[in-house]
């Protein structure tokens, strides 16, 4: 679990500062004004550390600083509604950051990785591919620290795409087999691709549940991670900092606030 002893922009900078030596363009909240630069403060001085925690790595995933991030534990807390916010301000949904909420096959998460392979994945209380070993295996390719994170399932069900670098030749590929075997194109699936977005993960099971398997492991040293388990006062301190920002809606999804 790695842990950060001060978290605020300050250590954001300092991570954009030590990617920007690798040559990484990177934006540094402290050079925005007005309501962005108002919006980053305001998450990076939530009162609760482990929130402070959380809002900072999910900062850092935002700006490409960071290529994976796992949120466990205590479900009602504000884990999917901050990453949501953070996300929202730095990209457009279905653009630069895409959602899988519930259960999936690994069939399912592979394809989805496939067809977003250059966004930001979140997988929301979509404990079924944590609980896999396949689907860790598939993601610790996803999530490999390598320059070139490689992804394969070779199956009969998957075209071969083997010996393609890049996202254009795969396409090109399975263009062909559609053609050539009258399939429907988006429902191919490549037996191997590149990965170059990245991975939130957050679910209710708290990180000691996910280490009973221990193929997880591999997977934790690929992740920043944060575990949140609240005491009841530091749940009512969260909801007296989150109300006053909060929308209500009804069945229907209107606004009621």
């Amino acid at each position: 679990d790695t842990k950060v002893p001060d978290i605020g922009v300050a250590s954001v900078v300092d991570e954009m500062k030590e990617a920007a030596d690798f040559g990484l363009a990177v934006e540094d909240p402290t050079t925005q004004t007005g309501a962005k630069q108002d919006f980053v403060q305001n998450l990076v001085d939530d009162p609760l550390q482990v929130f402070r925690q959380m809002n900072t790595y999910t900062l850092m995933v935002a700006q490409g600083l960071s290529t994976a991030l796992l949120i466990t534990g205590q479900g009602g807390v504000g884990k999917s509604y901050n990453v949501g916010r953070i996300l929202s301000a730095y990209g457009k949904k279905g653009k630069d950051y895409v959602v899988m909420k519930g259960r999936s096959t690994i069939a399912a998460m592979y394809k989805f990785l496939y067809d977003n392979y250059d966004k930001t994945v979140v997988f929301d209380d979509c404990d079924s591919v944590l609980q896999d070993n396949d689907g860790l295996n598939i993601l610790k390719g996803v999530l490999d620290t390598g320059e070139i994170r490689e992804v394969s399932w070779n199956n009969s069900r998957t075209v071969n795409t083997f010996g393609c670098e890049t996202h254009e030749e795969i396409e090109a590929v399975l263009e062909k087999y559609a053609k050539d075997h009258k399939k429907i194109k988006a429902d191919l699936v490549p037996s191997y691709f590149r990965f170059m977005g990245s991975c939130i993960f957050i679910s209710n099971l708290s990180a000691a549940d996910l280490l009973k398997n221990a193929a997880m492991a591999p997977l934790l040293t690929r992740c920043n991670t944060v575990d949140i388990q609240l005491t009841p006062d530091e749940v009512i301190t969260k909801m007296e900092v989150a109300l006053p920002g909060m929308h209500i809606y009804d069945a229907r999804g209107k606004d009621i606030t």
